[in-house]
C-alpha cells in the first residue's frame, strides 16, 4: 500500500470513515492548486504558440540586422608592384586561376609581401620573388619559405609568355604553391602547362629585365642569387577598367617594337 508521505492513515482508507473537516479543507487547497497550474501552463503553451506564428502570418524581419551585401569592385584587379628598381603592373587573370589570383591579393593587402627579395634571377629568362625568408640577414634560407597557406595547382593552356607571372612551387608537388612567384623574361615553353599562371605584366617589364641582368653570387651554395638586393617596398591593388586590343593593334605595335638593322 502506498502511503502519502505518512500523511493519509490506513483509517481514512475504509469505506464508511468520515474525513476531518481540517483534512478537507487541506485536500481542496492542494486542489485548487494543481488547478492553477495547469491552467498556467496551458496558457503557456497557447501563448508561444501565437508568438511563433506571427512570423508566419506576413511580419517582416527587422531590417536594422539584415546583411547588405557590398557592391562589387567595377573593372580587373591590377597589382602595382614597387620596387627599389622601379614599379612594375601586373594585370591579374581571376578567371584563368582564381585561386591563385585571390591568394595574391589577400597577402599584398596584409603587406606580406613589403620589404621581400627577388633572391632568384635566371639572366634575362626570370627572377623570382615572394619568399619571407629573404627580409632576414641570411641568404642561405631564402627560397624555403612560405605563408603557412598553400593552394592547389590551376595549370592552364596559357603558354608562358614574356611578362607572364606565375606561382612557384616545390619540385614534384603541383599543389605546394603559397606566396613565392616569378615573372617571365622570355618565352619559356618547357614551363607551359606545369606551373600556374595567375597573372601578367603590363607595366614595367624593363624594371624586371633590370633586376634580372643583377650579378650573381659565386657561392656554389647561392646558385641564382644575386649580390645585390632588389626589395618589394610595398603592393598596392587596384581595379582598372581593361580595353582589349584588336589583332592590328596587337600587331601594329608588335612591327613598331622589332629592332631592325
Amino acid at each position: 500500500m502506498i502511503r502519502a508521505s505518512g500523511l493519509i492513515s490506513d483509517s481514512f482508507l475504509k469505506p464508511g470513515v468520515e474525513i476531518p473537516q481540517r483534512l478537507r479543507h487541506t485536500f481542496k487547497i492542494m486542489l485548487e492548486t494543481r488547478l492553477q497550474s495547469i491552467l498556467l501552463v496551458t496558457c503557456l503553451i497557447v501563448f508561444s504558440a501565437g508568438c511563433g506564428s506571427s512570423q508566419e502570418a506576413g511580419e517582416t524581419p527587422d531590417e536594422s540586422v539584415m546583411v547588405e551585401q557590398e557592391p562589387a569592385v567595377p573593372g580587373e584587379p591590377h597589382a602595382v608592384m614597387e620596387t627599389d628598381r622601379g614599379t612594375i603592373v601586373i594585370r591579374l587573370l581571376p578567371d584563368l586561376a582564381p585561386m591563385a589570383a585571390e591568394n595574391f591579393i589577400q597577402l599584398s593587402e596584409t603587406g606580406f609581401y613589403t620589404r621581400t627579395v627577388f633572391h632568384r634571377i635566371l639572366p634575362s629568362k626570370m627572377i623570382q620573388g615572394g619568399d619571407p625568408k629573404s627580409k632576414d640577414n641570411d641568404p642561405y634560407n631564402d627560397g624555403q619559405g612560405n605563408s603557412g597557406k598553400f593552394i592547389r595547382a590551376e595549370f592552364s593552356s596559357h603558354p608562358f609568355s614574356v611578362g607572364a607571372v606565375a606561382m612557384a612551387r616545390q619540385p614534384g608537388n603541383p599543389d605546394s604553391s603559397s606566396s613565392q612567384f616569378f615573372i617571365v623574361l622570355e618565352r619559356s615553353p618547357e614551363w607551359d602547362g606545369d606551373y600556374t599562371i595567375f597573372g601578367e605584366v603590363i607595366e614595367g617589364l624593363e624594371v624586371a629585365e633590370e633586376i634580372s641582368r643583377t650579378p650573381l653570387s659565386k657561392d656554389e651554395r647561392l646558385s641564382g642569387r644575386p649580390v645585390v638586393a632588389t626589395r618589394i617596398k610595398q603592393i598596392v591593388i587596384e581595379h582598372r577598367e581593361v580595353v582589349e586590343e584588336t589583332e592590328e593593334e596587337e600587331e601594329s605595335q608588335t612591327e613598331s617594337s622589332v629592332t631592325r638593322p
